[in-house]
């Protein structure tokens, strides 16, 4: 079995892509183990191991001896800044007014990860899920469970930050409105001062 290691900011997708890899693929998504999830990549001394991670991890002891950071694939999954902010809002219900600091969080976050991590993003995995999986299977030398790469955006994994490891995990499924994402209705949720801050931001 292959193992990958998962990255992304909180409502970026993560368990979604973790999720369409694991029914897709003989491969294992570590997503607290070896580091935070959300966080920025740890970079481990040769055979280091995160304590706290092992602990909470449902691999076997032969299993972890085939896990160490070096040789584990790291994966980050990006979602539409604005997209993005409108999930985290509805998430943490933080004030707007609060929106550069965020926005800057965002940007140096996802420099990092596109240094560190084969980046997958939120968008194409709604209108190409298969073109993606594919290339990721191709990239990473995935084994198929099955004949063909499944195509599943009818419904939105939801796991939660559970420190679980286990492929087994039982997701709870919402249904999820793709066309919300795909016609950009979420704009209209953002207040016009935090566009304008977002435009010029990527104007510099």
């Amino acid at each position: 079995m292959k193992y990958l290691k998962i990255y992304g900011l909180q409502r970026s997708g993560t368990n979604f892509i973790k999720y369409l890899i694991e029914q897709n693929f003989d491969c294992f998504v570590l997503q607290n183990w070896l580091g935070w999830k959300h966080g920025r990549v740890v970079f481990l001394k040769e055979n280091e191991q995160m304590v706290r991670d092992l602990c909470h991890c449902e691999l076997t002891p032969e299993q972890k001896a085939y896990v160490n950071f070096s040789n584990t694939p790291r994966i980050a999954i990006q979602k539409n800044i604005y997209a993005w902010l409108v999930s985290y809002q509805r998430y943490k219900k933080f004030n707007w007014n609060n929106h550069k600091k965020l926005v800057d969080m965002y940007y140096d976050m996802y420099k990092h990860y596109e240094a560190n991590c084969y980046m997958v993003q939120y968008e194409d995995l709604l209108t190409d899920p298969i073109d993606v999986l594919t290339d990721i299977m191709i990239m990473f030398d995935l084994k198929m469970r099955g004949e063909a790469v499944k195509r599943a955006i009818q419904i939105m994994p939801r796991a939660g930050d559970d420190h679980s490891d286990s492929w087994k995990l039982k997701y709870s499924n919402k249904e999820f409105n793709v066309d919300y994402y795909l016609n950009k209705e979420y704009m209209r949720e953002i207040p016009g001062q935090v566009i304008k801050y977002i435009e010029d931001y990527e104007k510099s």
